[in-house]
């Protein structure tokens, strides 16, 4: 899937030194931004800006450098809640957005994640009006991962994952990471310990900043009946992404979270 953003920017916003009348203050990313309607035609326009409704009530509001934006998006019902609101990078969505309805309260949010030139919604989570999660049309994960790595092996896990695939009959998951090896070089391995909260290994080989990438496969089998008492068995596979910085350090000292995800896979190992 493939979503940018075109902008014919009927209205531009920016930032207002002098108080005048028809100024307006409008609330960006926790801050109070006061906010003066200029008509402009400028194509590589930077500051704030949006777009209005026929009536004159914002319609959306940003940041843009050389036409294009480069922070926090917020769009409006004209009734001036929030309708929807998130990043936006290289003119996509990116990361978790969250939309409302027209009275202003969460509805659902979704993770978008950037895979080569398109975006993919990777997580959604729906609520119904008393802000409790619907797990039914819900899919949605826990990425349990260190912040801080040491040289070596290293655990983490897939906790809490929710699927909207729930018609079926059986439900494995698998972690495919790749990991780098100084005798085997880059390889992706596939881990399933746990099934349904699966741990997996992060192989780190030097110090400093390092990308953990990943993808977690969801396997759904399925038994149908065809022409009377002939069985078929369908398979289906169901994909999901991450990604997360981390810092490798080789003090030799495990974080909290390393510990408890350590403890949690030798009881598994035991009882199992």
């Amino acid at each position: 899937m493939k979503k940018n953003f075109t902008y014919i920017l009927l209205f531009l916003f920016i930032i207002s030194c002098n108080e005048k009348a028809d100024d307006k203050t409008y609330i960006y990313n926790g801050q109070s931004v006061k906010i003066q309607r200029i008509k402009s035609t400028d194509s590589l326009f930077s500051g704030y800006g949006g777009e209005s409704y026929k009536s004159g009530a914002l319609k959306s509001l940003t940041i843009f450098e050389n036409g294009k934006i480069i922070d926090t998006l917020i769009r409006f019902y004209e009734n001036g809640n929030i309708k929807e609101k998130g990043m936006v990078v290289n003119n996509m969505e990116y990361g978790w957005w969250i939309y409302n309805n027209e009275n202003g309260k969460v509805n659902k949010k979704i993770e978008w994640f950037g895979i080569n030139d398109s975006i993919y919604p990777n997580q959604e989570i729906f609520y119904d009006d008393y802000g409790n999660i619907k797990i039914g049309p819900s899919n949605y994960f826990e990425l349990q991962i260190p912040d801080t790595l040491q040289i070596g092996k290293n655990i983490a896990r897939i906790d809490n994952y929710v699927s909207k695939y729930n018609d079926i009959d059986k439900r494995y998951l698998f972690v495919l990471i790749e990991n780098s090896y100084s005798d085997l070089g880059k390889k992706i391995d596939t881990f399933t310990y746990g099934s349904q909260n699966p741990f997996f290994g992060i192989n780190a080989e030097k110090t400093g900043n390092k990308i953990v990438e990943g993808r977690i496969k969801e396997q759904t089998l399925k038994t149908d009946t065809i022409e009377g008492d002939s069985l078929s068995l369908v398979i289906k596979e169901h994909y999901k992404y991450f990604k997360k910085e981390v810092y490798v350090s080789d003090s030799g000292k495990r974080s909290e979270l390393d510990s408890i995800l350590r403890a949690k896979f030798r009881k598994m190992t035991k009882d199992n």
